[in-house]
């Protein structure tokens, strides 16, 4: 079939050929011209990783034998699956952007015809992570770069801006959350600290009031020894 096409070809006289080819290139452009425009914006950032704040609390609490989980941290790969996590597009979603002069939600922007609102919202997310977005990630210099491409320029730079919005959004809870874990760790470390503590100065209390003439017996002077190391220890 190929050879006979081939053949048949180039039994067209050359003039026809050339006609030919010159109309096919015209009707190329002219669809890449009639073809409706679209706009692409970049942006691209850097996750600064918990793992040292992480290390620190890990370290904290193993000296105290307790176990906090030690997790994996906040990975380039999570920030990628994290922007086109539904509860970051919802957000986008949801959200009215302004276009050719007015605010309008992307479900009636894009003309989605769907029923209920919940359906509106699935097709707006489903473009959004399928058609409007792509997301990649450095694998040696562990930067996430997101594009947002549509028909409207300020759309896409307002997309865009608005997920790197709910990046920083996250990040803040996220820091909160843990900042506050912390802080909870460390409140009750220092309340058991105080509890041991004043135990071991009521020992010593109670051993002092029994034993004034503690020196001349050397089982009391070892006894009082190790109390007073206890209470050493525990401040």
């Amino acid at each position: 079939t190929v050879v006979a096409s081939v053949a048949w070809w180039f039994r067209i006289p050359f003039w026809q050929r050339v006609l030919g080819a010159f109309v096919l290139g015209a009707l190329a452009v002219a669809f890449g011209l009639l073809r409706a425009p679209s706009y692409t914006t970049s942006a691209s950032f850097q996750p600064q990783g918990s793992e040292g704040g992480q290390s620190q609390l890990l370290a904290l609490a193993s000296q105290f034998g307790v176990s906090v989980g030690a997790g994996d941290g906040l990975s380039p790969a999570f920030y990628s699956e994290l922007l086109t996590s539904r509860s970051i597009l919802m957000n986008v979603a949801t959200t009215p952007f302004e276009v050719e002069g007015g605010t309008v939600l992307l479900a009636a922007l894009l003309e989605v015809e769907e029923d209920t609102e919940d359906l509106r919202l699935k097709k707006v997310i489903e473009w959004l992570r399928e058609k409007a977005m792509s997301v990649q990630t450095g694998r040696e210099t562990g930067i996430v770069t997101v594009q947002v491409t549509t028909d409207w320029p300020e759309l896409s730079l307002q997309i865009a801006q608005q997920l790197l919005d709910e990046v920083s959004r996250f990040n803040l809870e996220t820091r909160q959350s843990q900042a506050a874990t912390e802080r909870g760790f460390i409140e009750a470390r220092m309340e058991q600290a105080r509890t041991d503590l004043l135990g071991a100065e009521d020992e010593l209390q109670r051993f002092l009031q029994a034993n004034r003439q503690f020196q001349d017996s050397p089982e009391l002077q070892f006894q009082y020894e190790r109390i007073q190391r206890n209470v050493g220890l525990r401040q």
